[in-house]
């Protein structure tokens, strides 16, 4: 603009203007070179608010990986959380209490999350309404009480005209007009002028538009363009996107009379006579497909029937001006042409594809179907499934950059609003998105499998993924993806291997060989999904040989003394266990591997679980009492009916009870068993105390233990407590002391 004043105004009276039947909302803001140079020197220091509010502002997190339980995790240990939102590459936690968010500041700032270190501050509101908050927006806020209908006198280098009049109230600070209400002079103005103006300095980021009239009003002069091709960047749902104000029939009648154009060009070219004829035989196919598509229903409901048509229109453009240059022999060279036609070849395969897969998949019609229906739905909700069907359907139509902008929406989608992805979710869509596993980007593959990670953790299309072929291409992504590939992919292969069926696919694939490799060398996240993969492999009995083969014994006990994870070490003790349920020659082979003794370190360990114990039990009856004793093995049962799981505690005593050949000959266990005994409420070993000593009081020489070291007084507490088996017991060893006190005397 010529004035910074103008441009001043503009933005004040623009900026969140609604304009269209739609009611989308114009952004107008200065420039960031622009916002740099204006603010003033003492605001360019650090933005960090300092007054205290229950919503805190993250920045620094990863924003691709991190989803929104991730940070609860991070944050909840501070205090009850209300809401955890994500928004693109900041979020906001807020804390019921304004004490609780205070002590969230001070522990999380600057701390380690998810390998990245984040910044936390208060945010400069609470976070009650959905817009939130922005520190962008910070040097934007202005005071409600400045007067901006103050008079001022005309710019410098317009003195000759006055301002411009924008058609708003000039109450200040008064909201904009309903939409559709804006009067904005009308003026001529070439055809060819650019829409966005640049001078001395002052540009604008966006203008507003009469939809009703298809014109555009500069903000400096009223000025109007023909908006017959203009696109502009609007807001819409907090997400800039490109609208385009011709019609959808516009670009159907554009396209078909494109096409005889094209066709009789096509003919006339003389040389290279074999592409042009591929090329021609595409073409013809076009108006029929373009007939299809406009007689569909939702032919006009649905922005993907208009895209559809801006690229078929952009490609027979591209045809017409090869065709041109084929006919003046006016290129580069006979192999670049060759190149640029194969070029065009594609993309005329491409969009005939693309206007087949919108007609007889049903894409289209998925897409536009809760405008239609859904009555019973609010209408917020008709729109995000709208709209949620629409991205969807992106997935699966026209080129690969396009899919990866799609891919990039859905997987910030995902993070907002799961829940709204899975209900709109088709087979189709599956299939798309398998597909795109296999694509040549590294990037589209990683930001594929994230989506299909949040999928397969969600539970609830496992035999969609599973059918639509996933299980080949997510484990190439394991053995050769990158890391956080790796990792989405392991993470589902975990989840999809609990059902059995699946868990032989996956062997039947030759998953077993990256998962071991993953187990061995990945981080942290993918070791205790690989781990967990192989332990339900391991839950199917016809596979087991299979893991052994590939030599799984000695990665798992090797995951036992070194697993970075606590959850590692577990789901190595449970694959342990279902190896050696029933096969003698895998029990043998985790014993010479060292098994026993891994297992009862683990033992040692704060919450000892069952799993390592049911192996252990598994391996008792092939190795002899005497290096059960040397390995201290009744000790560990002892450590478990303490400090274990419930489930540990009751395979624990389980374990004594079996092994009581063992424990008759350790002369320590009688007394540890004893001290369960105590009858205070922080003891939860006492019922499974009980039970192993009452398998123990068949021997003379045991019961002399137990009353020796004051079982009887321990068990007259408990009987009073009722618990099982104590009052049996008791008796037991009453009757014991009293034959012992007749023969005596």
């Amino acid at each position: 603009m010529e004035d910074e004043r103008d441009a001043e105004d503009a933005i004040r009276r623009l900026d969140r203007a609604e304009f269209g039947r739609k009611g989308r909302c114009l952004r107008v803001e200065w420039t960031k070179q622009e916002r740099e140079s204006r603010r003033p020197a003492g605001s360019r220091r650090s933005s960090t608010n300092t007054t205290p509010s229950k919503t805190l502002f993250v920045i620094n997190f990863d924003p691709v990986h991190t989803r929104t339980r991730d940070l609860e995790r991070h944050f909840d240990p501070h205090g009850k959380i209300l809401s955890t939102r994500i928004r693109r590459n900041f979020a906001f936690v807020q804390y019921e209490l304004q004490e609780d968010a205070t002590k969230a500041l001070e522990a999380t700032d600057m701390s380690k999350f998810m390998d990245r270190v984040i910044s936390v501050e208060y945010a400069a509101r609470d976070d009650e309404r959905r817009n939130g908050y922005s520190p962008e927006r910070r040097d934007r806020d202005r005071s409600p009480d400045r007067n901006y209908n103050r008079e001022r006198s005309p710019s410098p280098y317009r003195r000759d005209r006055g301002s411009p009049d924008y058609g708003h109230r000039s109450k200040t600070n008064s909201r904009p007009e309903p939409r559709g209400n804006h009067n904005y002079d009308k003026a001529e103005s070439p055809e060819n002028e650019r829409y966005r103006r640049n001078r001395k300095g002052f540009e604008l980021r966006s203008l507003n538009v009469d939809e009703g009239q298809g014109k555009l009003s500069c903000c400096s002069s009223g000025n109007q363009f023909d908006l017959y091709t203009l696109e502009i960047m609007v807001e819409d749902r907090g997400k800039e996107v490109l609208v385009d104000i011709q019609s959808v029939e516009d670009w159907l009648s554009h396209a078909q009379e494109l096409v005889p154009v094209v066709l009789d060009k096509a003919r006339e070219v003389k040389g290279f006579p074999g592409r042009w004829k591929m090329i021609i035989s595409k073409l013809e196919q076009i108006p029929s497909r373009l007939s299809d598509l406009s007689s569909h229903p939702c032919f006009s409901k649905n922005a993907l029937c208009k895209e559809q048509l801006q690229a078929v229109s952009k490609t027979l453009k591209e045809a017409i001006e090869l065709a041109g240059l084929c006919m003046g022999e006016n290129y580069g060279g006979k192999l670049r042409m060759q190149s640029d036609l194969d070029a065009l070849s594609g993309k005329l395969d491409l969009n005939l594809r693309d206007c087949g897969l919108l007609i007889k998949t049903g894409v289209l019609g998925e897409a536009t179907l809760p405008l239609a229906v859904a009555s019973s739905s609010t209408e917020p909700e008709a729109a995000i499934h709208s709209n949620t069907r629409e991205l969807l359907a992106r997935l699966q139509i026209g080129h690969l950059e396009a899919k990866h902008r799609a891919l990039d929406t859905l997987v910030e989608v995902m993070k907002e609003d799961e829940k709204a992805v899975l209900a709109v979710l088709g087979r189709s869509n599956i299939a798309a998105l398998v597909q795109l596993l296999t694509a040549t980007s590294p990037r589209i593959r990683e930001k594929t499998v994230t989506v299909i990670c949040s999928l397969a953790e969600s539970g609830s299309c496992e035999n969609w993924l599973v059918s639509e072929g996933l299980l080949p291409p997510l484990i190439r992504l394991v053995e050769s993806g990158s890391t956080v590939g790796k990792e989405k992919a392991t993470i589902s292969l975990q989840r999809l291997s609990m059902s059995a069926e699946t868990a032989r696919a996956i062997v039947g694939h030759g998953g077993i060989r990256p998962l071991i490799e993953i187990c061995r060398t990945g981080d942290s996240v993918s070791q205790a999904a690989a781990a967990c993969t192989l332990k339900n492999i391991s839950a199917v009995p016809e596979v087991r040989q299979n893991l052994a083969e590939e030599g799984i014994v000695k990665v798992m006990i090797n995951l036992l003394d070194c697993g970075i994870l606590l959850g590692s070490k577990e789901y190595a003790a449970e694959c342990l266990q279902n190896l050696t349920a029933s096969n003698d020659n895998l029990k043998r082979a985790v014993i010479s591997e060292g098994g026993i003794r891994s297992l009862l370190v683990y033992l040692d360990g704060p919450l000892p679980q069952e799993s390592a114990v049911g192996a252990l039990r598994n391996l008792v009856s092939s190795v002899s009492t005497e290096m059960l004793i040397s390995y201290g093995f009744l000790p560990r049962l002892v450590h478990v009916l303490k400090s274990g799981s419930l489930g540990a505690q009751q395979a624990a005593a389980s374990a004594i009870c079996r092994n009581r050949r063992v424990v008759k000959r350790d002369d320590k266990s009688v007394p540890n068993l004893v001290q369960l005994l105590d009858p205070i409420p922080q003891n939860t070993a006492k019922k499974y105390a009980v039970a192993s000593l009452a398998s123990l009081a068949s021997t003379k020489k045991c019961k002399k233990l137990m009353i020796s070291y004051g079982a009887i007084g321990y068990l007259k507490k408990l009987t009073e407590m009722d618990i099982p088996g104590s009052k049996k017991l008791l008796e037991r060893l009453e009757r014991g002391k009293l034959r012992s006190l007749f023969s005596k005397k």
